[in-house]
This record gives structure tokens, C-alpha cells and sequence, in this order.
């Protein structure tokens, strides 16, 4: 798979379950459900062995909370109240900009993305995203 860049095509099914962003809010509403990609366990295990492999090539910037070991939204979360918490406390004033990127993975062109990125792993996932 590594060497010609190809994956078989049993191997990129997946199942799609629905999860709600907010169990206050209707959950009849495609607005507030996510669709998440259950994979198959042997991309997992592939995964696995390439971030065994290649994880110390794989590295994020200390301050991105998603999407990295350990890491969630919990902890960003955490920072932000501790932040305006403290600015509060000392008297001063707090501003905030959040911006609502829910949608924003179903915009993602891969294959612009994918063709950056060009060791031969990377092509890989190429060729599992985009038949996915």
C-alpha cells in the first residue's frame, strides 16, 4: 500500500453515525448534528504503525488543542475561562472573537491539501480520503 500509493477499496468503507452538537437544542435539526466517520480497524491499525513510525515528522504547534494526543476541547476551554477569569478579577476588560468552524471539514478541498504534503505515506492517505 505504502510503496504504489493504493488502497484496496474494502478498506475505505466506513459507517457515518450522527452526533449532536447540543442536547439542548432540537435534535431533529441538521444544524445541530455532526456526522462522524466510524473507519475501519485496519486503517486504524495502519494509523497505528505510521504514527509509531513517522510521529516524531508529525508534530502540531503547542498551542493547537485538536486533533493531538491528550488534547481536546476541554482544555481549550479551560484556558479561555481561566484567561477572562483573570482579567475580571484584576479589573479589566475582556473582548472575545469565537468563530464557529462546525462546517468548516466539509469544505476542505484534500486533494489541494493532500498534493502539498509529498512523501509517499502522505499520498497514501491521499488515495484513502479521496475514494472514501
Amino acid at each position: 500500500m505504502i510503496v504504489h500509493s493504493d488502497t484496496a477499496n474494502k478498506l475505505l468503507h466506513s459507517t457515518i453515525i450522527s452526533s449532536p452538537n447540543n442536547l439542548y437544542s432540537s435534535l431533529c435539526s441538521s444544524d445541530n448534528n455532526c456526522g462522524i466517520g466510524l473507519c475501519c480497524s485496519m486503517c486504524k491499525w495502519l494509523d497505528t504503525i505510521i504514527s509509531y513510525l513517522y510521529g516524531n515528522y508529525l508534530y502540531t504547534p503547542v498551542l493547537q488543542f485538536g486533533f493531538k494526543l491528550g488534547h481536546s476541547i476541554n482544555l481549550c476551554t479551560a484556558v479561555f475561562i481561566k484567561t477572562v477569569h483573570y482579567y475580571v478579577r484584576t479589573g479589566g476588560n475582556v473582548y472575545s472573537c469565537l468563530l464557529d468552524i462546525s462546517k468548516a471539514l466539509d469544505k476542505v478541498y484534500y486533494g489541494k491539501l493532500f498534493n502539498l504534503l509529498v512523501d509517499l505515506i502522505i499520498t497514501l492517505f491521499l488515495d484513502s480520503y479521496t475514494r472514501q
